[in-house]
């Protein structure tokens, strides 16, 4: 590379040899320092025009671009390949700048806030969490673990969601309410209250849990269905339709309506399970019908279904128990 000599470096150093033998006064050195400036700020906008991009990325964190004739720009891959990004001042995540973060919301330096995403008031944003897509997490939540909160999903209140915990669509989930485990909570669902959903428990629809009800095994809550009291869903139940469950309600099975303030029955057969899905409709197996039409055509049905005839005469004695316990 040529030598640099920018106009004014010469005079500068006679000045200088001059005054080597002179008292300076103020005003030389004011001039000195004056000269010395305007120098330096040349040398180093020669070098920084000058030198090829290779060269100035080269010198950089990999996460950094240098942004040539300017100071470097800060990139992250979020997983969709770096883009323009910083680093939180309260906890150091990354955060896209195309995303905001309150200064006041901690975001932890294992954490990424990508897209359009909002992170505000007192949110704690922890361990190895994600948020992304048009997300909001604001007042004081906590998303923490392995968590990701995405799409249109809405988290505020005093909410918890962890460990590998998924929220999306335009679920909210606030309140004192925790999501949790593997469970998911999408489409237009609600969580509330003291809520809490865990294992692998699925929200969806525009379905509701709230009070003191839990919901967890490999449930599925969908529909309109609500759950709400301190009703305890598990196992492999579902809950759909209009089904409303409350109060001390317990379901193991398959709802599809009704208004449950009490346990539908749930009887485990030497096959399929008997479900109470209806206040007067009972799912075995694949299917459901009302209970005078299991009785009418539970034979048909059991011979279609491979049943033997001590199985069929068993599950007519179980359709007959219900009916007896719902009358």
């Amino acid at each position: 590379m040529n030598p640099i000599t920018p106009k004014g470096i010469n005079e500068m150093n006679l000045y200088q040899n001059i005054n080597q033998n002179l008292a300076p006064t103020a005003d030389h050195l004011r001039l000195l320092a004056e000269m010395e400036k305007e120098v330096t700020s040349k040398i180093i906008d020669k070098f920084t025009f000058d030198l090829p991009d290779n060269e100035l990325t080269s010198a950089l964190p990999k996460e950094n671009v240098s942004k040539k004739g300017s100071t470097h720009m800060t990139t992250f891959n979020f997983g969709f390949g770096p883009i323009p990004a910083h680093q939180h001042p309260n906890g150091g995540g990354w955060v896209a700048d195309t995303a905001k973060v309150d200064l006041t919301a901690f975001v932890g330096e294992n954490c990424q806030v990508s897209e359009n995403a909002l992170v505000s008031g007192n949110a704690q944003v922890s361990g190895n969490a994600r948020i992304s897509g048009n997300a909001r997490i604001s007042e004081d939540a906590q998303v923490f673990g392995n968590a990701w909160v995405f799409e249109n999903a809405r988290i505020f209140g005093n909410t918890r969601v962890s460990e590998n915990a998924l929220v999306s669509g335009n679920a909210q989930v606030f309140g004192n309410a925790q999501v949790f485990e593997n469970a998911w909570v999408f489409g237009n669902a609600r969580v509330f209250g003291n809520a809490q959903v865990f294992k692998n428990a699925r929200i969806s629809e525009d379905a509701q849990v709230s009070e003191n009800a839990r919901v967890s095994g490999n449930a599925w809550i969908s529909g309109d269905a609500q759950v709400f009291g301190n009703a305890r869903i598990s196992g492999n139940a579902q809950v759909s339709g209009n089904a409303q469950v409350s109060e001390n309600a317990r379901v193991l099975g398959i709802l599809h309506s009704g208004n449950w303030k009490k346990s539908p029955i749930f009887i485990q057969g030497t096959r399929d399970s008997i479900s109470q899905c209806g206040l007067d409709t009972l799912h075995i197996g694949c299917q459901c019908h009302s209970i005078e039409e299991w009785i009418r055509e539970g034979t048909n049905i059991g011979k279609q279904n491979g049943y033997s005839e001590e199985e069929i005469e068993e599950y007519l004695k179980h359709i007959k128990y219900i009916r007896s316990c719902i009358k």
